[in-house]
Order: C-alpha cells, then structure tokens, then sequence
C-alpha cells in the first residue's frame, strides 16, 4: 500500500510540474517589453527631429538679423535671407515658416514661427525663434 500511495503522489506533483512551465513565457514578455521599447525609440527620434528643427529655425533667425542690420540693408533683407537659409536648411522638416523683421533705428529683430515634422503629435511641433543685433551706423566722418 505505501508503494502505490507513493506512486499516486509523484504522478500528482509530476502533473502539477506540468502547469507550472515556463512554456510561452517569452512571447508573453515580448507582448509587454515590445511596445514600451518601440516607444522609447520613436520618442528618441522624436527628440532629436525637434531639437534640430530648432536649432535650424535659430540659426535662421539669426542669418536674417545679421543681413538686416547691415549698413543701408534693404527693408526686407532680414525676412528675405531667412527665408532662404531655411529653405535650403531645414528642407521639409520645418513647415509653415512666418518670418517677421522688426526695426528701430538702433536695432534689427526677425522672429519666425513654424512647425516641425512629428512622428508623435504634440506641443513640440510648433517653434518660435527670435534673434536681433544692432544696426551698423555710421558715426564718424573721415578726418
């Protein structure tokens, strides 16, 4: 009797070794760990798509505050050059680009406004850069 009692036993924990495999456990994992993955890279790319985009649209700003302080620089050649720096720049990352010149008789500011290329959409597809110097004047005759 005791060699059988012991024989049902093993055949019952045998079975309950069965249940508690870790077939499928991988794919399970992957079902989880895969989407949080994908959303950190997509959020890398992300980041890296805005932050150039506005170092782009800055630097932009700032060729057409350089044109447009210039000695007798034409009303628009601050807007003009920005223009054209970010077209040829940014190429279709940045989209919808408002270019603005502001002068006084000491200083020059172009502000643009545009939006970036989004994978994710959000707050960070709009930008707005300023930039603005002074105006070259002349101030001395030669002697």
């Amino acid at each position: 009797m005791p060699a059988r009692l012991v024989s049902v036993l093993r055949r019952s924990l045998r079975r309950r070794w069965r249940l508690h495999e870790d077939r499928g456990a991988t794919a399970i994992e992957l079902a989880i760990v895969a989407p949080v993955v994908m959303i950190l890279i997509v959020g890398g790319v992300q980041a890296a798509l805005s932050m150039f985009a506005n170092t782009l649209v800055l630097a932009a700003a700032q060729q057409g505050a350089d044109a447009g302080r210039l000695y007798d620089a034409p009303a628009d050649a601050g807007p003009d050059t920005a223009s054209r720096f970010l077209g040829r720049a940014a190429g279709r990352l940045v989209t919808d680009a408002q270019v603005s010149q502001e002068q006084t008789p000491t200083t020059v500011t172009v502000t643009i406004t545009a939006r970036t290329v989004t994978l994710i959409p959000g707050p960070w597809s709009r930008i707005a850069k300023t930039a603005s110097g002074p105006r070259e004047i002349v101030t001395g005759g030669a002697p």
